[in-house]
C-alpha cells in the first residue's frame, strides 16, 4: 500500500528517495537470504553449508515506511508546508513588526521609556492644578454686582491669570509635553499608516515595501 509521508517529516533526511531504494534492495536481499535459511533447514542441509540468519535490516523511521510489504519504494510525499497565504501573512506579521520597532525606537528617541511616566505625572499634577485655579476664578467672578459693576472676567481674562500665576517650570514642562505629544502623534500616525498600508499588500507587491521614515 502507498504511504502518504508528510514533507516535514522528511526534510531532515538527505537524498530520502535514494535512501528509500537502497533500504528496499537491502530488505529484498535479505528477505531472500532468510528464505533460504528456512530452506536449508528444512532440508536438513549440513550446518557448515547453511545459509546463516542474520538482523533484518534497519532505516530511519520514514525509510521503512517508504517501503512497502513487498519490498518495492512506494510513497507519496504531501506538501504539508505553509499555504501561500499563511506565508504571506507570516510576511506581514514580520514587517509589522518591524514597524513598531522602528515606531518605538523614534518615540525613545523623543522622550526615553524610564522618563515618560514621570513626564506624564507632573503634567497630570499641573492641569489639575490649572482647573482647581480656573474653578476658584469662576467662583469669584459669578457674583452678580461684579458684573453689574462690569468687574467680571471673561474667559481668556481667567486664561491668561492663570498662565501668568503658573510657576514658570510648570509652564515650561507643559510646553515640552506638548512639543513632545505633537512629534509622537506624527510618529504613531505614520506607523498607523505603515500597518495599514502592509495589510493590502499581496504577494506581489510585498516585495517591494519598503520602511518608511519615522
Amino acid at each position: 500500500m502507498k504511504q502518504k509521508i508528510a514533507a516535514s517529516a522528511i526534510a531532515g533526511i538527505k537524498d530520502f528517495a535514494a535512501a528509500a531504494a537502497s533500504h528496499a534492495v537491502e530488505m529484498k536481499a535479505w528477505r531472500e537470504h532468510m528464505a533460504r535459511v528456512k530452506q536449508d533447514e528444512k532440508n536438513d542441509v549440513p550446518i557448515e553449508r547453511r545459509h546463516v540468519a542474520y538482523p533484518r535490516p534497519r532505516a530511519h523511521p520514514m525509510v521503512e515506511r517508504a517501503v512497502d510489504e513487498n519490498d518495492e519504494v512506494n510513497f507519496e510525499v504531501l506538501d504539508d508546508g505553509p499555504t501561500a497565504a499563511e506565508l504571506l501573512a507570516t510576511r506581514k506579521a514580520a514587517l509589522m513588526h518591524e514597524v513598531s520597532i522602528a515606531e518605538n525606537r523614534a518615540i525613545d528617541a523623543i522622550v526615553p521609556a524610564g522618563k515618560r511616566r514621570l513626564f506624564n505625572l507632573r503634567e497630570s499634577d499641573i492641569r489639575l492644578a490649572d482647573a482647581a485655579k480656573a474653578k476658584a476664578l469662576a467662583a469669584s467672578n459669578s457674583g452678580l454686582l461684579k458684573k453689574v459693576a462690569g468687574r467680571a472676567m471673561t474667559p481668556e481674562q481667567m486664561a491668561a491669570r492663570i498662565e501668568t500665576e503658573r510657576p514658570l517650570e510648570d509652564t515650561a514642562l507643559l510646553r515640552a509635553q506638548e512639543e513632545r505629544g505633537a512629534r509622537i502623534e506624527a510618529i504613531q500616525r505614520a506607523a498607523a499608516q505603515a500597518h495599514h498600508d502592509i495589510e493590502d499588500l499581496t504577494a506581489e507587491t510585498i516585495g517591494g515595501w519598503k520602511l518608511p521614515p519615522f
